[in-house]
């Protein structure tokens, strides 16, 4: 079972989400990463993985069994954003 560190600035980008059912996505997700990782594709060139939900992305990594949720961002910002992340 992973250990799961979310950043504060994943809390903050949450607050863009509007929709029930996308909230509830994601926290099966971040539950879905305590007893599975990696979950969703590694990002080139990156130490961070991509969660895809609906026009989101959870952006995260893990060493071990340590897993930090960096990030939630919306789709068309996810890639470009990376370098300033952390």
């Amino acid at each position: 079972m992973n250990t799961i560190e979310i950043k504060e600035d994943f809390f903050k980008s949450l607050k863009i989400v509007k929709d029930n059912s996308t909230l509830k996505t994601i926290h099966q997700k971040i539950e879905q990463l305590k007893d599975r990782c990696p979950v969703g594709k590694k990002l080139v060139n990156s130490p961070y993985w991509s969660i895809r939900i609906d026009r989101y992305r959870i952006i995260y990594r893990f060493k071990g069994d340590k897993v930090t949720i960096i990030r939630l961002l919306p789709r068309k910002y996810s890639y470009r954003e990376l370098g300033t992340l952390e």
